[in-house]
């Protein structure tokens, strides 16, 4: 059994925080967005995993975990929303504003989900990518896409 944590990268849904963030940023960097950045809570600390990173693990847990054990996949470490959202615009080179949007504060938002990842260390799991690596890789994907989206001549999501 896995408990999978906060797991980013190229690919994701843009319905995630990290992604929305990226689409926003790439249309701003396109000029079709004003450039402002709506969020939500930004003080929630979350532990974050590249997606390569997460496939290692799952790999792991598959060849050489105890059938029926439970395994957190994750890195080990906490960083607010805010620290991850300043190095994302750090990444893209731009600066917008960044405004709370009330619609996007969940009533529920447990202010900390960090995993204790001893067990799937054990089994020889070391996170390979740290957090700008992950959050380089999504930015990449996320700016190509976007960008794609404009040369064929479509507004992206944001």
């Amino acid at each position: 059994m896995v408990r999978a944590f906060n797991i980013i990268g190229p690919g994701q849904a843009p319905n995630f925080a990290l992604p929305t963030f990226a689409h926003q940023l790439a249309a701003i960097g396109l000029g079709q967005q004003e450039p402002v950045l709506t969020v939500g809570n930004l003080t929630a600390r979350r532990d974050l995993v590249h997606i390569d990173d997460a496939v290692g693990a799952y790999e792991a847990i598959l060849n050489r975990g105890a059938p029926g054990d439970c395994y957190n996949l994750g890195s080990g470490m906490a960083y607010s929303i805010q620290e991850v959202l300043d190095r994302l615009i750090a990444i893209s080179g731009l600066g917008p504003e960044v405004r709370e949007d009330p619609s996007k504060v969940r009533p529920i938002d447990l202010p900390l989900l960090q995993a204790d990842n001893t067990r799937l260390c054990q089994l020889g799991w070391q996170q390979q990518r740290d957090l700008d690596q992950a959050l380089q890789d999504l930015w990449n994907a996320t700016r190509s896409q976007v960008e794609g989206k404009a040369d064929a001549g479509g507004v992206p999501s944001t």
